[in-house]
């Protein structure tokens, strides 16, 4: 029953979202898979859409209306990267998933 640390190996990127991507106050279960990050946040999911709509601006993102298809999806651009932000209702709140694409 030791605490044991895990290092990931030099070269390979902390899982996560990129600094110029904000992560809303109060998420919780959070968990990343590569370039694929989800959570839960208490708040609806209007305030939810809100909140990235101004946050991903605020960070120098341009939010792409042609390829959002509604509200909860989300597209963002910003130097030749692009993040995809889905935003769905739960019962306590809501829940995010951010897809990064980091381009070439």
């Amino acid at each position: 029953n030791e605490t044991i640390e895990i290092v990931p190996p030099e070269g390979v990127a902390k899982a996560g979202l990129p600094e110029d991507i904000p992560m809303m106050d109060g998420a919780t279960e959070f968990s990343a898979f590569g370039t694929i990050s989800t959570f839960s946040v208490a708040a609806p999911a209007a305030d939810v859409i809100e909140y990235y709509q101004s946050a991903m601006a605020d960070n120098g993102w341009t939010f792409d209306e042609a390829g959002s298809f509604t509200a909860e999806m989300m597209n963002f651009t910003k130097d030749g990267r692009s993040v995809t932000v889905m935003v769905s209702e739960k019962e306590d709140g809501a829940s995010v998933t951010i897809m990064v694409n980091e381009g070439e």
